[in-house]
């Protein structure tokens, strides 16, 4: 059996922590309820905590962040600026920000990146954010040199999503053989070695779309 990621909804009404649970029905998950509040971090259980909470978000984050770097964290806010910025210097495993009105497949999968350690942004909010003039201590995305074509950009944001090189190419429609090229340029590009580095390496450098 594949390992469940554990799942802690924080939202301060319980329509939303009803909500939330529903878009996030899927099998690779264990959702452990809601809570108006974060659970102390539990090192021997690490959670990706689902925050929709923007008048506490940074304290529910730093909070969070006690926990040795094994608790990650996805923010539904409008405030994707100030809690990428935060998020960035805290210990977490990872983080995500979606806009408050994501759907359920884009939840899902912020959720799984996340947990995995990767920084994942609206691309929207990455392309403004974490200026090489940011202020000491905060992280920047890395920029490419040699920068992606427009197609390579289509074949990473559904590499993100985690779909085969056949139903990228469907998607696309083109050839198996030609998204097989693409990916290799992709991981050329980005110095990586497999599609989980691939998608890391995306993340900081601001190229990762939901």
């Amino acid at each position: 059996m594949a390992h469940l990621i554990d799942v802690q909804i924080i939202a301060d009404t319980p329509a939303l922590r009803a909500g939330l649970t529903a878009l996030l029905n899927d099998p690779r998950l264990r959702t452990l309820g809601g809570l108006a509040v974060a659970d102390p971090p539990d090192a021997l259980s690490p959670r990706t905590h689902v925050i929709a909470d923007d008048a506490r978000l940074i304290t529910l984050a730093r909070d969070i962040s006690q926990g040795g770097g094994n608790e990650a964290v996805v923010a539904l806010t409008e405030l994707a600026a100030a809690a990428a910025t935060e998020f960035s210097t805290l210990n977490l495993r990872g983080w995500a920000v979606l806009p408050p009105g994501a759907d359920g497949e884009d939840l899902v999968m912020a959720v799984i990146l996340a947990s995995r350690g990767h920084v994942l942004l609206p691309a929207i909010d990455a392309a403004g954010l974490f200026r090489p003039d940011t202020e000491p201590g905060i992280r920047t995305f890395e920029p490419l040199r040699d920068p992606l074509t427009p197609r390579e950009q289509e074949v990473l944001d559904h590499l993100v999503r985690g779909l085969p090189n056949k139903n990228i190419a469907q998607r696309l429609e083109i050839s198996e053989s030609t998204v097989k090229y693409h990916v290799s340029s992709i991981y050329v590009k980005l110095g990586a070695a497999s599609r989980a580095d691939a998608v890391s390496r995306a993340a900081r450098a601001g190229l990762v779309t939901l």
